[in-house]
């Protein structure tokens, strides 16, 4: 994986000591996606994942669709039958680890839930945008015994390390490659999410003009259709 090969050791020998490991970060970090490479690379069978652990249900259900993939009768289970058919699973396989990606606020009873499993010396993965109680709530008081790992923007030399990748993938073809790379730094802030963004619409011909790629204009854009997209979750 690019750049994030610090993050990755750091996360790995963590896990080699079985502790509980928060990774933290703004929007775009790759926070998820430094986990699912280290995933990939330990080729673990014993692992379980809930890819959104917004509330105690996505928490249950999504480790449970992981491991049995049994959509319909899952869904359709109140908490008491989730708890038990969640408990049940996990003195079947033992879990390595346990994962859970997209950690907000958690209430009591969700807190409960983390508490019990770490009772059951269960190692957890919580990956989340931040570490204070206006981001994950009452799962900070037990931060003490988690390994924390934040995910910050990339420095301009990783920055144009992945823009290579991505200009290589996407085949994008300007006349001063260097100055489109400051610019992607400029308007990406090395946000690694951004970065890919900006150099996906990089390839639509509309923002060139005489070799050269207007990346101000790109970012306006995706500023533009972020916001719009963001007005209809919201509606």
């Amino acid at each position: 994986m690019f750049t994030r090969e610090e993050e990755l050791r750091l996360i790995k020998n963590a896990m080699d000591c079985r502790k509980n490991i928060i990774v933290y970060g703004e929007e775009g970090t790759g926070k998820s996606a430094v986990i699912h490479e280290l995933v990939s690379r330990r080729k673990s069978g014993k692992l379980l994942y809930s890819h959104s652990s917004r509330t105690l249900k996505e928490s249950l259900i999504n480790p449970i669709l992981f491991y049995r993939k049994d959509t319909k009768k899952i869904n359709n289970k109140n908490i008491p039958m989730l708890r038990k058919t969640f408990f049940t699973m996990l003195d079947e396989i033992a879990p390595e680890y346990v994962i859970f990606d997209h950690v907000e606020l958690v209430k009591p009873k969700h807190y409960s839930f983390y508490l019990y499993l770490m009772d059951k010396k269960i190692p957890l993965i919580i990956i989340s945008r931040g570490i204070k109680k206006k981001d994950i709530d009452h799962l900070r008081m037990v931060l003490f015994d988690f390994v924390k790992v934040e995910m910050t923007n990339l420095d301009k030399s990783s920055t144009d390390k992945l823009a290579d990748h991505f200009i290589k993938e996407f085949k994008i073809n300007v006349n001063c490659m260097d100055d489109f790379k400051k610019d992607i730094y400029r308007f990406s802030g090395g946000n690694p999410k951004m970065v890919k963004e900006l150099c996906f619409m990089a390839k639509d011909t509309k923002y060139h003009s005489y070799d050269n790629c207007n990346v101000k204009l790109i970012d306006l854009d995706y500023r533009i259709h972020k916001a719009i997209r963001s007005k209809y979750l919201w509606r």
